[in-house]
């Protein structure tokens, strides 16, 4: 099937999201670490894994004082990634190699975010409830790497709730309103008040519509060309998504408390508008 208006909108909304947050906040840091070996049977044959303790990194060139990797020392000799045979999957932090030893020393340097970013078709509801057989903000102190399949948090999971057109002009133009939620799990007070202010404040922001394969990431979470900035990309595209309206707010301490004791839970609702013809 074609792509439609509604992949180009989760696209879109997605790379704003990422890069609005990390920006304002700073969300992130640079370490340096050894990737260690484990099995991944999904991965194709002939390919090793080794893992990091983070999560999510970075792969956006335009945020200030984050770093992006191009290689990894292997056994002391630095080798670039190439996505062919050395490949760094950024939403695992870890480094995927064919030709090289389980027992090989991998070492580098990179910048793990300190929130993850997930995509899901899940309620909010389901997202907590969820999430009480996921508390695992504390495993990197309990082993050398994160395997792919769990995910981290603190963590915002970002959901499209509905899109509706409305009549707008003669000739045929709408108003598409898209209703995006976020619900954000923070281990801190301080962590959740910073996310929800900085969406807050996103109130008249304009969303660059990006094309539906202008995701930066191929299959292996690895950049598809080896460089990525939104900053340039988005002034190559002229439509855009306009944060009509923003609510940020919290779970009360007494709902909370029954639910996820551990961690601190808000939400952001936005209401996107865009005035387009259809397809």
């Amino acid at each position: 099937m074609k792509p439609q208006f509604q992949h180009k909108a989760v696209t879109s909304i997605m790379l704003w999201f990422e890069h609005f947050l990390l920006s304002k906040a700073e969300a992130y840091s640079v370490q340096t670490g050894k990737f260690t070996y484990y099995e991944d049977v999904a991965l194709p044959s002939g390919f090793k894994a080794f893992g990091s303790e983070y999560k999510q990194s970075i792969y956006d060139s335009s945020l200030s004082g984050a770093y992006v990797p191009s290689g990894v020392y292997i056994n002391n000799t630095f080798s670039g990634f190439n996505n062919s045979t050395l490949i760094f999957d950024t939403l695992n932090s870890r480094v995927i190699a064919s030709g090289v030893s389980s027992t090989a020393n991998i070492t580098g340097k990179f910048s793990p975010k300190e929130i993850s970013i997930y995509f899901t078709n899940d309620t909010e509801e389901n997202v907590i409830l969820n999430v009480q057989e996921q508390l695992n903000q504390n495993v990197a102190n309990q082993h050398e790497f994160y395997t792919p399949y769990e995910q981290k948090l603190p963590a915002i999971y970002i959901s499209n709730q509905s899109m509706q057109n409305k009549p707008f002009a003669f000739g045929g133009m709408n108003e598409t309103l898209t209703k995006t939620t976020a619900v954000v799990l923070a281990n801190q007070a301080y962590e959740l008040d910073c996310i929800l202010s900085i969406f807050a404040d996103s109130y008249n922001e304009n969303i660059p519509i990006c094309e539906f394969d202008s995701q930066p990431l191929n299959q292996f979470g690895a950049l598809k060309s080896g460089y990525y900035s939104y900053s340039d990309i988005k002034n190559t595209y002229k439509e855009h998504l306009f944060v009509k309206n923003v609510t940020s707010s919290k779970m009360s301490d007494r709902v909370n408390a029954n639910l996820l004791k551990q961690l601190y839970i808000g939400f952001i609702d936005f209401e996107l508008s865009i005035f387009r013809y259809r397809s």
